[in-house]
């Protein structure tokens, strides 16, 4: 939990630290579903607008423990891609986006633990909804392509800022 908490601040702090021209930048969560932990999790986002149809996004996704009997598995990942907009209507978008993805895993049997970190690429798409000027939604589906690969679906809700 406090590897978790330091990976928030640290993307919290990053996000702080995109240039200055950058047009919007929009902060939210969601949930997240991991195909290969088989779990749920949360999912902790910034979008930062860098051009007219490029935007950064650095997340976290915390994925909730998997135990079985004396197995338990933790598993996260810091992902920062670039989604490339393509505008439908003035409030609805479409994206492609690939990125880096860094998982992290630890799993404990009867008392022994492994922890790992794996690097990997993210290729996905997905689509972003404006209900208000200030709120967003967003669903979306990637592939991390590692030695932890796995598919995962994404939704959620973004909040602008500036």
């Amino acid at each position: 939990m406090k590897a978790a908490c330091a990976l928030t601040v640290t993307l919290m702090l990053w996000g702080g630290a995109m240039p200055a021209g950058a047009q919007d930048i929009s902060l939210g969560g969601g949930l997240t579903f991991g195909s290969e932990i088989d779990r749920m999790g949360i999912d902790l986002r910034g979008n930062f607008s860098v051009a007219e149809q490029l935007t950064v996004v650095p997340n976290l996704q915390l994925f909730f423990d998997r135990n079985s009997g004396n197995v338990k598995i933790s598993w996260n990942t810091l992902n920062v891609d670039a989604h490339y907009l393509i505008r439908i209507d003035d409030n609805f978008y479409l994206y492609p986006f690939t990125g880096l993805n860094l998982t992290f895993y630890t799993v404990k049997i009867s008392g022994n633990s492994d922890t790992s970190t794996r690097l990997g690429l993210n290729l996905g798409g997905g689509g972003q909804y404006r209900f208000t000027e200030k709120i967003s939604g967003f669903i979306e589906m990637k592939y991390v392509v590692s030695d932890a690969d796995q598919t995962v679906a994404s939704f959620g809700v973004l909040a602008r800022i500036r």
